[in-house]
């Protein structure tokens, strides 16, 4: 197994905050060449058909194909999931019609958006 250093990785146009995780994926692909996907596995903990889906992608498209496919969330969506901690809690008496109201008010607290309605119950 040879040591990928983070000149060739910057020669590749790899982003540099993708470099840690390129070196990982290559070194557990690797792991998974001499003792199988399943050991792998094991040893580092992702999911075997991750690896499997890695060493795909290392083979069609070199130490590119490794880096993650995240995609960017809108701040819309990160709104959304904010309304996750928004919510009173409902065990503590409060009716079902109150709660627009009440989340509302707590997004204001928070400094979000007056649209934290549209985002949480679909209005328009």
């Amino acid at each position: 197994m040879s040591t990928i250093t983070t000149k060739e990785l910057t020669t590749l146009k790899i982003p540099r905050r993708y470099h840690h995780t390129v070196k990982s994926r290559l070194a557990i692909v690797h792991y998974a060449t001499d003792y199988g996907i399943k050991g792998a596995a094991r040893r580092f903990g992702p999911d075997r058909k991750t690896v499997r889906a890695w060493r795909r992608r290392l083979q069609a498209a070199g130490l590119v194909g490794l880096v993650p496919r995240y995609l960017p969330q809108p701040a819309e969506f990160a709104h959304a999931q904010m309304g996750v901690f928004l919510f009173p809690d409902v065990e503590g008496g409060v009716a079902d019609t109150e709660l627009p109201a009440q989340i509302t008010d707590r997004g204001a607290t928070l400094g979000l958006s007056d649209g934290i309605d549209d985002l949480l119950f679909g209005k328009s």
